[in-house]
Order: C-alpha cells, then structure tokens, then sequence
C-alpha cells in the first residue's frame, strides 16, 4: 500500500498537488468530457434564458445608487420570467449528473494510485463512474429528502417556540428565533460535512442509499471539526486560483465572449484538483479508521 500512515491537511493538499500534476492529462480529458459538456449547457442556459436586458439591469443599478438598499429579490425580478426553474435545472444537472461522474473518475483514479501505484485509464474510470451513477442520483437524492424533511421540521418548531415565546416577551422570542436560526446552520453544515464523501463511497466501496450514508458518517466520526477545516482551506485554496486566473484571463481576453471562454477554462483546470484533494482526504479517513 503507497499510503503508509494517516496525513495532516497540509499533506493532504501537498500529495494532491504531486498526484494532479503527474496525472494532469487524465484529469483535464476526465474534466473535458464530463464537465465541458454542462459547463456548454450553462453557457447557452445563460446567454438564452438568464440574461436580464440592459433596461431591467439598468434600472436595479439605479436603484442601488438612489438607496443603497436594492435587495435579492429585486435582482432575480429583473431576470427574464422563468429564471428560478433554469437556475434550479442547472443545480439539478450538476449536482445529481456532472458532480457524481467526475468525482467518481477521480476518486478511482486516486484510490488506485494511492493504494497500488496503479496508473487507470480514463475509459476504465469512467466506465465505473458511469455505471454506478444511478446509485448515486438515488442516493444523493435520499441524502437530499433527508436534509429537507428533518430542515423543514426543525424549523417548523422553532417558528412555533418563537412565535409562543414572542407572545411572552419579544425580547425573549427572538433571541430564540436567532439562536434557533444559527443552530440550523451549524447543523447544516455538519450535514454536509458528515454526506460529503458518499458519492466517492458509491463508486469505490459499491454501497448506495442507506449504506453509504452511514458509511461516510463511520468515515467522519470525530473529524467534524477536521473536515471543516480542510473545506475551508480548499474553498480558500480554489477561490484564490480562481480568482488570480480569471484576472489573468480577462486581461488577455477582454470581451464578453473571452471572458465565457475564461470561466469555461478555469472551471475545467481548477475543479480536477478540488476533486482529487477530497479523494485523499477520503483515503486518509480511511486509513484512520483502517487503523
């Protein structure tokens, strides 16, 4: 086994590196057939059905500059009818298809590399990711139905505290209201913290649904504050790229079109890495509890 002995974040992030440039060809042809094709798709949803006209933008810009106060909800009205239904297909497409096929081409290549110093071929990663993508959407869509059922009655009761407790004190009601908004997203993010991993579980431990859930909450016991760290780290790490190429890019290609064509780029050489730092982190978690 390549992997000797469990790896702090900071070598997390190091091997990653290490793996994604030695495996850069297979990574960024896994990111062009799997990713280009949404990222296509969100292009075209974007200049068709998203773009708001110069006469709505121009009138939210005035509004801003007239009160300072222009909220989200008049932002997405100065959007064309139907935006919501196209930004929710977006979500859905990457989410239960794009998300769940590249991370599973990757995290196999990563699993075999690690473990064996075995080099796969793209055809052979992606024909695994590719047949157990039914058992993520399925599971994905379980973790899902979850988070909104148990979201839903968590804060269905603490509406109905604060709203006893407003009948008391106001003070009283929404301090409880405050305190009961932060717990749902401390719980929210410890939800995805502990679910994180179940689309790389579906492909290499072929568990789905219940099982896999459990399986990535074994994976994360007594990591949570770990994990939030790492996941951190890597949005702060993926921003900053992110941002220093897309500035770099738009100087070189400074039209509306050139900078589509940048986003497009950046998307399919940044996400591979992102990818391949939560597979190590996977293998680490197991390790941990292998030991």
């Amino acid at each position: 086994m390549h992997i000797q002995r469990p790896r702090s974040v900071r070598e997390v992030f190091a091997y990653s590196l290490v793996l994604y440039r030695r495996r850069i060809g297979f990574l960024l042809g896994a990111a062009v057939c799997i990713l280009l094709p949404y990222l296509i798709f969100t292009a075209y949803v974007r200049t068709h059905f998203l773009a708001a006209s110069e006469q709505d933008m121009q009138q939210f810009m005035t509004t801003v500059e007239n009160d300072g106060n222009a909220s989200a909800s008049q932002l997405f009205s100065s959007l064309p009818h139907g935006s919501e239904l196209w930004l929710g297909v977006l979500i859905i497409v990457y989410v239960f298809i794009a998300m769940p096929l590249l991370m599973g081409v990757i995290a196999h290549m990563t699993a075999l590399w690690e473990t064996r110093e075995q080099e796969v071929k793209l055809h052979e990663a992606g024909n695994l990711s590719f047949h157990r993508l039914w058992a993520n959407i399925t599971t994905i869509f379980l973790i899902a139905v979850i988070y909104i059922v148990v979201s839903s009655v968590y804060m269905l009761l603490v509406s109905l505290v604060t709203s006893v407790l407003a009948g008391v004190s106001g003070i009283l009601g929404a301090i409880v209201g405050v305190l009961g908004t932060i717990a749902f997203v401390i719980g929210m993010v410890w939800y995805i913290i502990r679910s994180a991993f179940t689309p790389i579980i579906v492909v290499e431990e072929n568990l789905s649904l219940v099982r896999a859930i459990r399986r990535s909450f074994e994976l994360t016991r007594y990591q949570t504050r770990r994990l939030l760290g790492f996941f951190i780290m890597l949005l702060i790490v993926v921003f900053v790229v992110e941002t220093f190429m897309s500035l770099i890019g738009d100087l070189i290609f400074y039209t509306p079109g050139g900078a589509l064509m940048v986003s497009t780029v950046v998307s399919i050489v940044v996400t591979p890495f992102a990818y391949v730092v939560i597979s190590m982190m996977y293998l680490d978690l197991r390790i941990r509890k292998e030991k």
